[in-house]
């Protein structure tokens, strides 16, 4: 996980990605990982899958908060208000 945090802020996307995966193979269960896996994913432009970590973060943890609001601002740059809206109230639920 360290290394895939490491690579990210080194700009190295695609190195990063391939350890987040790998920490989630090994623990499917932590939040945390799907987090840094949606941020990775969406540094990618890949925002459909960006979206699903998002979501793997919030049901593993739903008082994660960050993830509601990293994943808000997503949809809200890509011009989706009202879904990045829907997000935030459904972190407030």
């Amino acid at each position: 996980y360290g290394i895939a945090i490491t690579y990210d802020y080194e700009g190295r996307y695609s190195d990063a990605l391939n350890f987040i995966k790998k920490a989630i193979s090994l623990d499917d269960e932590d939040p945390d990982y799907y987090f840094s896996q949606a941020h990775i994913l969406e540094k990618l432009d890949r925002f459909t899958e960006s979206e699903e970590a998002y979501k793997n973060a919030v049901e593993i943890d739903p008082f994660l908060w960050e993830a509601y609001a990293d994943w808000a601002n997503m949809n809200f740059e890509a011009g989706l208000k009202n879904e990045a809206i829907s997000i935030l109230y459904e972190g407030i639920e």
